[in-house]
């Protein structure tokens, strides 16, 4: 497993949970870059398997050790629906607390950072999707202290 060698030189991982299963996907046939990356057909499985990710990481590497990791949910939410994208932000925002919460049950020690967004094409739209998560984190009492963002080089369509 990746994360074994990862411990065993002692770097610490910073985990991003997206791409689908696609017994899980609300569109299975939905592929980018040999990976699916549909919103769940439902949360409430998605969570589940998350939840037992996180009980398998846990047991594996210990509470302390995982504590130290970083964790962010999906990949590029502010693309359009074909590429990383949901069908409407609402559906993220419901996926998003969803997953948030789940993993905080497992140890609100977690940390979990603002969904990466894309930059080079979208600039001042990435800001505001920025923004619009900061204030939707706020709303349901999420204290977020950290974002990321993808700068590329390569054009992804919109």
């Amino acid at each position: 497993m990746g994360l074994d060698f990862l411990h065993s030189i002692g770097l610490k991982p910073w985990i991003q949970l997206s791409f689908m299963p696609r017994v899980l996907a609300l569109h299975p046939n939905k592929y980018l870059f040999n990976d699916n990356v549909s919103q769940p057909r439902s949360n409430q499985a998605w969570c589940n398997l998350i939840q037992v990710f996180f009980q398998h990481i846990r047991k594996r590497y210990g509470i302390e050790e995982t504590r130290t990791w970083r964790y962010s949910l999906w990949n590029l939410p502010n693309t359009a629906s074909f590429l990383y994208g949901f069908d409407n932000p609402e559906d993220f925002q419901t996926f998003y607390k969803a997953s948030f919460d789940t993993i905080k049950n497992e140890d609100p020690a977690y940390f979990i950072s603002m969904p990466p967004s894309y930059y080079k094409k979208y600039g001042e739209k990435a800001h505001g999707f920025n923004r619009g998560m900061n204030r939707f984190e706020k709303n349901i009492k999420i204290q977020n202290k950290r974002f990321y963002f993808c700068m590329s080089y390569v054009t992804i369509y919109t």
